[in-house]
């Protein structure tokens, strides 16, 4: 299957209703080979560019299309997601993070976009991070405790719940727990953007270990200087 019959098929889904408000495909583009969308083994790589806020059926439309493409063309991959998103709902996040955990895609925030709310957590999914618009972060909460007569000890329950997620996920991502504990400071009614080292410190730019051991191997990046 060429890239004809590729771009076709995207018209083809372009047409395709998608929900309101929630994650959508608004571009895509072929890639060469290289470190920002290696091969691995495959023909092709693509990336796609999402935006939107994160909804359940999220997880479901970004699979069906990963499996849609590799019926289409079993050489094809995707490798980038460019990503513009305010967030919307952690557990669906969590999903789509997994997916391209699995698929080995990297994630980029590109300039005049942005990454806020659980949207970080599909960012930290990215084999590679980087983040050129802004990334945001504020503590989790319930829609639940909206309500003033929300009950307090089932509410902190589900709060210990959550938090216990997020860390086995950042630990499943392989990245620093630093982000929740500094999410963990900053009120849900409140947004705090990360600075360049912030990010660097919680992890959400950089490489995950074994993708960067990989480029290396592929020659596609230098090998890490030995600290002695």
């Amino acid at each position: 299957m060429n890239k004809l019959s590729l771009f076709v098929f995207f018209i083809f889904i372009s047409l395709i209703p998608v929900k309101s408000f929630s994650l959508t495909r608004v571009d895509w583009n072929y890639e060469e080979n290289g470190p920002l969308c290696p091969y691995m083994g495959y023909g092709m790589c693509i990336s796609l560019k999402y935006s939107g806020d994160i909804q359940e059926g999220d997880y479901k439309k970004l699979n069906d299309f990963i499996t849609n493409i590799s019926k289409l063309n079993p050489k094809t991959r995707i490798g980038v997601i460019y990503l513009n998103s305010n967030g919307g709902d952690l557990y669906e996040s969590f999903m789509l993070g997994k997916l391209i955990r699995e698929h080995k895609i990297q994630v980029v925030i590109p300039m005049n976009s942005h990454c806020y709310s659980s949207c970080v957590f599909v960012l930290a999914a990215g084999v590679g991070r980087l983040s050129f618009g802004d990334v945001g972060i504020h503590s989790f909460y319930s829609v639940k405790t909206l309500d003033k007569n929300f009950n307090y000890d089932e509410e902190d329950k589900v709060y210990q719940k959550t938090l216990n997620d997020i860390r086995n996920y950042l630990n499943y991502m392989r990245v620093s727990q630093k982000i929740v504990d500094m999410m963990l400071t900053v009120p849900s009614s409140n947004l705090h953007i990360l600075s360049s080292d912030e990010l660097k410190e919680t992890g959400l730019l950089g490489i995950d270990p074994l993708f960067q051991q990989y480029l290396v191997s592929q020659g596609m990046l230098k090998p890490p200087k030995v600290i002695q």
